[in-house]
């Protein structure tokens, strides 16, 4: 009977020796990356491109307001000749408004 005390004492060492080393020496910790968003640095860099034409205008804050809309609804710049077929020309209400093509809805 002693043989099998000695043997349940030495397994609870153990086992009790596991548990301590495991919480002493904490497992690294695995820190995922988040996947990169693509449409953020398209949005970014398109907003950046359009937003450059803003720099000398009187009223900037409207023209990034107008910059933010076209970014965000992904819609062009009105080209010289007019909108495309399809599409028809919209602003904001405010001074130094760019102005875009959007569908027609």
């Amino acid at each position: 009977m002693n043989k099998k005390v000695s043997i349940i004492v030495l397994i609870i060492i153990a086992i009790i020796t596991i548990i301590v080393s495991f919480n002493y020496f904490p497992q690294k910790k695995t820190t995922t990356v988040p996947p990169i968003d693509t449409q953020s640095i398209e949005y970014s860099e398109t907003y950046n491109k359009l937003a450059i034409q803003c720099d000398s205008k009187d009223s900037k804050n409207c023209c990034l307001s107008s910059v933010d809309t076209i970014v965000k609804g992904n819609f062009i710049l009105e080209p010289t000749s007019g909108c495309p077929t399809g599409t028809q020309r919209n602003m904001m209400k405010c001074k130094d408004t760019l102005i875009w093509c959007e569908p027609i809805k």
